[in-house]
């Protein structure tokens, strides 16, 4: 781990983290997902289900799993907690924080495969690969240590 690239994990996260201690354990370091069918069609089914389920709303507060309606930290921590629940490793299962093309901040969850970053995302249904997104990657989690974050 480069430690000139870290930085101390996100005051909202850390608060999500004094609630909700099992969501940020990462497990396994730097585990890379198997992305065989049956994995790949999990992933889709959870993305969709969250995206469905919760409404958007421009809320700023608490990082909630699964609420009614909530802003992109809640799509996230929701899909993360959801994966795990399928049997994925945390450590491949990592927040990062976006700038989109209109120049917001916004946080998407990575699913680090075998074959490259899968980017979910509350905006859009289509699970992407990182390369084919058009956003400014800033920061991730750690793969390695919940309590620090990488800038990219």
């Amino acid at each position: 781990m480069d430690s000139s690239r870290l930085e101390l994990a996100p005051i909202d996260y850390t608060r999500f983290c004094l609630r909700h201690a099992g969501e940020c354990e990462l497990g396994v370091p730097d585990a890379l997902i198997a992305l065989t069918p049956d994995v790949e069609a999990e992933i889709e089914r959870i993305n969709q289900g969250v995206n469905a389920r919760i409404r958007p709303s421009k809320q700023i507060g608490d990082w909630r799993i699964d609420p009614a309606s909530g802003n992109c930290n809640d799509y996230v921590v929701t899909k993360r907690h959801e994966l795990m629940a399928s049997g994925l490793p945390a450590s491949a299962l990592l927040i990062a924080v976006v700038k989109t093309p209109a120049g917001e901040g916004h946080l998407v969850l990575l699913v680090r495969t075998n074959r490259g970053d899968l980017v979910l995302d509350n905006l859009t249904a289509d699970i992407r690969r990182r390369a084919d997104t058009r956003y400014a990657w800033l920061k991730r989690q750690s793969a390695r240590d919940a309590t620090y974050w990488e800038r990219m």
